[in-house]
């Protein structure tokens, strides 16, 4: 599907790539095909390991993203992106060894993009600490509209975001209203977006979750802001 959007030329794709259950030499096939037909950029993430006991997938060969980049750089000259998690990635101890690697993640790549997140200072915070260490890497805020509480709940489980009250009581006060639902996510994801361009943001990456139509309202309501001078 990358490939085909690539070929047929209309926007720019960018390859999603996990180590999860790859061998390090079918990563090296995946890129060199990606480059091959005109695919330049990759997404290199870890991916969630196969559970103990699935036997038909196999245990990938790089354990971390930053091979993952180490490796696509090394056989051309990929522009890659690697994931960033403002409250920490779940299997990590502790938020400063997160830190730790995430700075040396993001300085073999050529930008990051946050997991989701639902306040903006949680978005400043992450930016600032790497600026902190001294990385200059642009951060794109991604946002995602929560338009399902199951979802979202099963969603913030496994990435470590945290929902905040305010997401809560929004959620509350339209009971289980399935319009009301969407509406108040897309609002949420709108104001994300306001707030981190407003507060420099190279732009946006939006979460779509397979919805084109919130996908669109919330770039119709952010194109404004995008456009400024």
């Amino acid at each position: 599907m990358v490939v085909e959007i690539a070929e047929q030329g209309w926007t720019i794709p960018m390859a999603h790539l996990t180590c999860a259950a790859h061998s390090e030499g079918e990563l090296k096939t995946i890129l060199l095909k990606y480059k091959a037909a005109n695919v330049n950029d990759v997404l290199a993430l870890r991916g969630d390991p196969p559970l103990e006991g699935d036997g038909f997938l196999p245990k990938g060969e790089l354990d971390y993203a930053y091979q993952l980049v180490e490796l696509a750089k090394e056989l051309a000259d990929f522009g890659v992106a690697v994931a960033v998690h403002p409250e920490g990635h779940p299997a990590s101890k502790d938020l400063k060894t997160d830190r730790i690697h995430l700075k040396r993640k993001l300085e073999l790549a050529d930008f990051g993009v946050t997991q989701f997140y639902f306040t903006h200072e949680a978005y400043e915070r992450v930016r600032d600490q790497m600026s902190t260490l001294g990385v200059d890497r642009p951060i794109v805020p991604g946002i995602m509209a929560p338009t399902s509480w199951s979802t979202l709940q099963r969603m913030a489980q496994l990435s470590g975001t945290t929902i905040p009250s305010y997401v809560v009581d929004l959620f509350d006060s339209v009971g289980g209203d399935p319009k009301e639902i969407r509406k108040v996510g897309v609002d949420i994801a709108i104001q994300l977006c306001i707030s981190a361009i407003e507060a420099g943001a190279p732009g946006v990456h939006i979460y779509s979750m397979n919805s084109a139509e919130a996908t669109r309202e919330i770039y119709d309501a952010v194109k404004p802001y995008l456009q400024r001078d």
